[in-house]
C-alpha cells in the first residue's frame, strides 16, 4: 500500500549552461552546445521524430553553399597548376556528391526509446504528439534522481516502522496465512508447498522425538517461523542444519539419529523462535503483528529447481531475480525482464550468475501466474517469490521490505524505476517488457576518461583516448558521478552534481569528460539535426571573414599574386589564435602538455571518432577539407580569406551534421569531450582544428575509405 504521504512529481529543469573545466560557469557554445534550441530541435531529440522537414531544409541551404562556392570559383583562375586545377576539379565532384548524398540521405528509421504497449511509436504514427510529453516525462523522471525517489529511499522513510502499514500487509507476510491466502485464489498451474505440522505456544510439546525422526523420511522437511525472516532449517539425508540467518549452535550439520541430542537442538531452537520476535521487526514492523509460529512443510528437491523473485507494483510485474548457485561465487542473482532479457541490474551482495543461462520450460507459465497474483494483492510493490523446475511452479512467500530496505539497486534506475511505477510516472501500458529493458539498459551518460594513466608494470602512459573500452555508460546522474570518482580523485561526488544539474536536460545523450584534475559535461541530440550542427558553426568569426572577403572583392584589394601566401596564412591563425583566447571559456593561450602531446592525442581520437562503418562521415570529411588545402595553395589574399571562410562555415556545418549520424553514442561522446578539452587552449585548438585535419583525413582517412568501399581494393 503506498504511504500516507506521496512525493511529489519531480519539476525537469531546463538549465542551458553547459559548465566549463576548472570551476568556470558556462561553456563555449561549440564544446558545450550551451544555447537554446527551438521546440522543433527539442523534439527532433526523441527517436522516431520526423526529420523529412529538416532534410528539405538542409538540401536547400547545401544547394545554396554550392551555388555560393560556384560564383566564388573564379578566384580558381589565379591558381596556375594545371595538377591543382585537376585535384580541384575531383574534390569539387566529390563535393557535390557527398553534400547531395547527405541531403538526401533517410535518417535511421528508430523507434520511440519508450514505447507504447510493446509497439514501438513511429513518425508515421498519428499519436506520436500525445505520447511525446508522457514519455519525456517519464525518461526525465530516470535521469534525474536522488535516493529518495527511489523504492529503496521510499521505503528508508515510508514504511519502515510504519505500524499502519505494517498492520496490512501483515497477513500476506505471515508464511503460514500467505499460503491459505493464494490457495484460496486457485490459480490453474501454482502448487502450494502442503503443511506437515504447525506449532505455537500452546502445541509446541507435541513435537517429539519420533516425530522429528520421522521427518528425514520422504525425502526431508523445512522447519521456519511463520512471524520473522530467517531461521530457516532443513531435515535431509539424516542430518539437521540451519541454513539461513542461524545461530551459532545451529549452523553445524548434525546427525538426527544421535541419541535426541539433535532433537533437543532443534526442539530449543523451535522454544527461542516462538518466544522471540524477529530481530528486525522495529523497522519491518509488520512481523510484529503475525501469530509467532512454527512449520513444517516437505522439503522441495531445489537442486533440480531455480527460485525466481518477482518485482510486482500496483498488480503489474516489472521484472524478477532468478537466483542460482554459481560454482565460483556462491549464491547469485541475475535480473530479467518479463520476457527473459537480461537486465543490467545488480544488488550488493549478490553476485550474478554466468551469462549462458536459458529461458526455462515454465517461463511463460510463470508470467501468467504472477500476473494473477498480481490481480489479487493490494496495491505497492511486493516481491513474489517462487520456485519452478522443468514441469512445476511452487508458490514461496510475499516480501515486502526486501533486505530490510537497506541496499539500493546498482544503477539506480532500476531502484527508481519501481517507485515511478508505484506512484504514476509510468502508466500500467508502459510498463511493458520493452519499455523496461530500455528504461534500465539505456545508457544516457557517458564518462570519457581523457587521461594520461601511468601503467605501474613498466612506466609506460597509456592514453585513455585511444581505448574505447575506457568509456562507460550510465542510466543516470547518480552513477555516473561515482563513476568519474574512479577517474579523478580530486572531484567530490557534490562538485560532479552541481556540474551534470547545469547541463540542458532535454538532451538525450550527455557526455562527462574527465581530466587529471577537473571534469565537464557536454550534451549531444540523438538524432542529426540542422538546426543543432548549426548551431556548432561559429558564426561570429565565420562572418567577420565573409564580410572581409566581400570588402575585398568589391574594392578590388588583395588580387595581387603570389607565389605562396604564407604570411597572411600565419596572420590569419594568429588571428583566430587570439579570437579564441579571448572567449569566456578560454583557460590560456596554451596547455601545460607540450603540443607533441596534443597532436598525438589528436590522432588517437580522430582515428577512434572515425570508424570505417560511419561511410557518410569520412565522405563529408573528403569532401569538405580539401578548402583549407586551397587556402593554403592559394596566390591571392582574397583567395586565403574565401577559403578560411569556406572551412568555418560549410566544413564546420556539414561534418557536425555527419558527425551526429554516428549511431555509437560512445564514439560521439569522446568526440565532442575530447573538442571541448582541447578548446581551452587557444594555441592547441587552433592546431588541432586548422593544422592537423587535412593531413589526418587525406593521408590516413581517405585511403582506408578506399580500401575500404571500393569493391576491387576492399582487402577485407
Amino acid at each position: 500500500m503506498p504511504p500516507e504521504k506521496m512525493p511529489h512529481k519531480m519539476n525537469h529543469k531546463g538549465m542551458n549552461a553547459s559548465p566549463r573545466m576548472r570551476n568556470s560557469g558556462a561553456s563555449s557554445s561549440n564544446g558545450g552546445n550551451d544555447v537554446d534550441h527551438p521546440a522543433e530541435d527539442r523534439h527532433s531529440a526523441i527517436p522516431g521524430a520526423t526529420g523529412g522537414s529538416n532534410a528539405s531544409n538542409h538540401s536547400h541551404n547545401v544547394n545554396q553553399a554550392h551555388r555560393h562556392t560556384r560564383q566564388r570559383g573564379a578566384g580558381g583562375r589565379n591558381m596556375k597548376s594545371n595538377v591543382f586545377l585537376m585535384f580541384l576539379g575531383a574534390a569539387l565532384y566529390s563535393t557535390i556528391l557527398s553534400l547531395t548524398s547527405l541531403s538526401s540521405m533517410s535518417l535511421p528509421s528508430v523507434s520511440i526509446s519508450m514505447s507504447m504497449d510493446g509497439v514501438p511509436v513511429t513518425t508515421d504514427s498519428i499519436n506520436i504528439i500525445k505520447s511525446i510529453s508522457a514519455t519525456l516525462d517519464s525518461e526525465h523522471f530516470l535521469m534525474e534522481l536522488d535516493k529518495e525517489r527511489t523504492y529503496t529511499g521510499d521505503c528508508k522513510k515510508h514504511y519502515l516502522s510504519n505500524h499502519t502499514w505494517g498492520k496490512l500487509v501483515a497477513p500476506y507476510t505471515d508464511k503460514l496465512e500467505a499460503k491459505n491466502i493464494v490457495a484460496r485464489m486457485a490459480i490453474s498451474g501454482l502448487r502450494i508447498i502442503p503443511t506437515i505440522a504447525y506449532y505455537n505456544e500452546h502445541n509446541a510439546s507435541n513435537f517429539t522425538p519420533p516425530f522429528f525422526r520421522s521427518l528425514n523420511e520422504n525425502g526431508g522437511a523445512i522447519i521456519k517461523p511463520t512471524h520473522f525472516s530467517g531461521g530457516v532449517a532443513q531435515v535431509y539425508q539424516n542430518l539437521y542444519h540451519c541454513f539461513k540467518k542461524c545461530t551459532k549452535k545451529t549452523v553445524d550439520k548434525m546427525p538426527v539419529n544421535n541419541n535426541d541430542y539433535t532433537y533437543l537442538v532443534a526442539r530449543s531452537t523451535m522454544a527461542t523462535d516462538l518466544q522471540n520476535l524477529y530481530r528486525k521487526a522495529e523497522t519491518e514492523t509488520q512481523y510484529q503483528y503475525i501469530p509467532r509460529g512454527i512449520i513444517i512443510e516437505p522439503r522441495l528437491r531445489v537442486e533440480n529447481m531455480m527460485e525466481y523473485h518477482w518485482w510486482v507494483v500496483n498488480g503489474h510485474p516489472v521484472f524478477v531475480c532468478l537466483r542460482c548457485n554459481d560454482p565460483s561465487t556462491g549464491p547469485a542473482g541475475s535480473y530479467f525482464s518479463m520476457r527473459f532479457k537480461r537486465l543490467q541490474i545488480k544488488m550488493e551482495g549478490l553476485p550474478q550468475c554466468r551469462a549462458d543461462l536459458e529461458k526455462p520450460n515454465t517461463w511463460d507459465k510463470m508470467v501468467s501466474i504472477v500476473q494473477q497474483l498480481g490481480n489479487n494483492l493490494p496495491n505497492g510493490i511486493i516481491r513474489i517469490d517462487l520456485y519452478a523446475s522443468e514441469n512445476d511452479i511452487y508458490f514461496s512467500e510475499f516480501t515486502f521490505t526486501s533486505n530490510g530496505c537497506r541496499f539500493y539497486y546498482d544503477p539506480l534506475v532500476a531502484d527508481a524505476f519501481l517507485y515511478g511505477a508505484l506512484y504514476g510516472y509510468f502508466t500500467p501500458r508502459q510498463l511493458t517488457p520493452g519499455f523496461v529493458e530500455q528504461a534500465i539498459n539505456q545508457r544516457f551518460w557517458y564518462v570519457v576518461p581523457l587521461l594520461h594513466h601511468l601503467n605501474p608494470k613498466d612506466n609506460t602512459t597509456h592514453n585513455a583516448v585511444t581505448d574505447m573500452s575506457m568509456i562507460s555508460g550510465h542510466p543516470n546522474d547518480w552513477t555516473t558521478c561515482r563513476r568519474t570518482k574512479w577517474h579523478n580523485t580530486h572531484n567530490s561526488t557534490d562538485r560532479c552534481f552541481g556540474l551534470v544539474s547545469n547541463l540542458d536536460q532535454n538532451y538525450p545523450i550527455r557526455c562527462v569528460g574527465v581530466t587529471s584534475d577537473d571534469l565537464f559535461v557536454v550534451g549531444q541530440w540523438r538524432i542529426a539535426s540542422i538546426t543543432a550542427a548549426w548551431q556548432r558553426v561559429d558564426w561570429e568569426w565565420g562572418m567577420v571573414i565573409g564580410a572581409i572577403v566581400v570588402l575585398l572583392w568589391v574594392s578590388g584589394v588583395g588580387k595581387q599574386e603570389k607565389e605562396w601566401q604564407l604570411p597572411v596564412i600565419i596572420a590569419y591563425l594568429v588571428a583566430v589564435t587570439i579570437y579564441k583566447y579571448f572567449q569566456p571559456t578560454n583557460m590560456g593561450l596554451i596547455s601545460p602538455e607540450s603540443l607533441g602531446t596534443t597532436i598525438a592525442d589528436s590522432y588517437r581520437a580522430f582515428v577512434s571518432v572515425h570508424p570505417m562503418e560511419s561511410q557518410i562521415i569520412a565522405w563529408s570529411h573528403v569532401a569538405t577539407y580539401w578548402f583549407e588545402i586551397a587556402a593554403w595553395r592559394s596566390r591571392t589574399v582574397q583567395g586565403v580569406l574565401f577559403w578560411y571562410f569556406m572551412y568555418e562555415i560549410v566544413t564546420s556545418f556539414v561534418n557536425e551534421y555527419a558527425h551526429q549520424t554516428e549511431e555509437e553514442r560512445p564514439v560521439r561522446c569522446l568526440r565532442v569531450t575530447f573538442i571541448h578539452a582541447t578548446q581551452q587552449y587557444a594555441v592547441n585548438d587552433v592546431v588541432r582544428a586548422y593544422l592537423l585535419p587535412p593531413f589526418f583525413v587525406y593521408v590516413y582517412l581517405l585511403p582506408k575509405l578506399i580500401f575500404k568501399w571500393i569493391p576491387f581494393m576492399n582487402v577485407e
